[in-house]
């Protein structure tokens, strides 16, 4: 099986999980809202535990269903969520 290229270019090109990304940012800004710095940094810890966890998972399976085509990917891609 091969990957799409679009998973290759774009934001793919630059951050592997740009989705988990954006939420991140959406979420701090949520933590902002609350005008303290208890709030985001909050946030930012729940955040990143929880989608380090998730993204650990789902590229254990990427590595196994796409073998050397992922492990090119990840050389060529190298931040997972935060450039």
């Amino acid at each position: 099986m091969s990957t799409d290229n679009r998973c290759k270019t774009g934001l793919y090109h630059i951050v592997r999980n740009p989705a988990y990304t954006g939420s991140i940012m959406s979420l701090l800004g949520v933590g902002f809202t609350y005008q303290h710095v208890l709030s985001f940094i909050t946030v930012l810890i729940i955040c990143l535990i929880c989608y380090s966890i998730r993204i650990h998972v789902e590229e254990k399976a990427l590595k196994k269903q796409f073998e050397e085509e992922f492990q090119q990917y990840c050389m060529q891609t190298k931040y997972r969520l935060i450039p």
